[in-house]
């Protein structure tokens, strides 16, 4: 019983979880472009020789009004792993609702930073899709700033701290193409800006070659660049988007992550706090792992 079983503690306060959608206006909010804001960042979260890359967390954040479960799990886990000075949310809106509200009364460093995204690339050619607007955000944020790019479905399982002195770092999702779902980058990388330049240059909406600027472009640019990048293989995002059933409903040894990206979008079941304890597979035991630091099942 004691080697399946862990005493797990309740997590979130229950009439937090009856709260209904409400924003919290102690989240600090500045405007993407601000110099005095990235002067502030730079200050705060300095590099050195021994590491290149600031530890800045950086997600976006568009048109989502509620905060999932999910979403929660993956940014206490950042916060939990690896202790970054600042937590950086760009978008058009502050996220709701009670996992938000737990969230912000346990992390203190997060920092809302307002940008509705770019309308048109350079070339003029228009961002119809929030997808693709939100693959060049992610891109101006690390160009800006420098840090850790995450998608809001990826968890971090443990430090990055042995990937920070590279000026970027990737990896493989399957052996055609990087992910973008977890990119670690310095300040103004070399990697970043010809990304941010092709994908102005070249960018036109086509729905036979969505994943074209998120995914193969990095990878051409990684192939004829290979000193700009380096480049993991696959301990971001294993299992795969072919292998969802290992994250959904088998149980996965993930000890060479360093994160795992879940497709929740596949995902058909509805977790929370309390499902979770006793939910008898990978993505369960992920989650207890970031609540409660044990993959065991909780005795409830």
């Amino acid at each position: 019983m004691t080697d399946l079983y862990h005493k797990c503690p309740e997590y979130l306060d229950s009439a937090l979880l009856n709260t209904s959608s409400i924003a919290d206006e102690t989240v600090p909010s500045v405007t993407f472009g601000s110099r005095r804001f990235s002067h502030y960042v730079r200050t705060i979260c300095p590099v050195n020789s021994e590491r290149k890359v600031p530890n800045i967390i950086h997600y976006v954040w568009f048109d989502i009004k509620q905060m999932t479960f999910y979403q929660m799990i993956s940014f206490l886990s950042v916060h939990k792993f690896q202790n970054p000075c600042l937590i950086l949310l760009h978008g058009n809106v502050i996220p709701a609702g009670p996992y938000w509200l737990h969230l912000v009364r346990h992390v203190s460093n997060i920092i809302h930073v307002k940008s509705d995204g770019p309308i048109k690339t350079e070339r003029n050619k228009s961002f119809n899709d929030n997808t693709h607007k939100s693959d060049l955000v992610r891109l101006m944020a690390l160009k800006e700033f420098g840090g850790i790019y995450l998608d809001l479905d990826t968890v971090l399982l443990r430090s990055l701290d042995p990937l920070m002195n590279y000026p970027v770092t990737m990896s493989l999702e399957y052996w055609s193409n990087l992910s973008n779902g977890l990119i670690v980058a310095e300040r103004d990388a070399l990697f970043i800006r010809q990304w941010v330049t092709l994908f102005h240059e070249q960018y036109t909406y086509d729905p036979n070659r969505y994943f074209e600027f998120s995914l193969f472009m990095p990878s051409r640019i990684a192939k004829k660049h290979p000193s700009w990048i380096h480049v993991e293989n696959m301990t971001f995002c294993t299992p795969n988007g072919q292998d969802t059933h290992k994250i959904f409903n088998e149980n996965y040894d993930w000890k060479e992550n360093y994160a795992m990206h879940l497709y929740i979008r596949y995902y058909q079941h509805h977790d929370s706090e309390q499902t979770v304890r006793t939910l008898n597979t990978t993505i369960g035991s992920l989650a207890r792992y970031v609540l409660y630091g044990t993959k065991k099942l909780c005795e409830d």
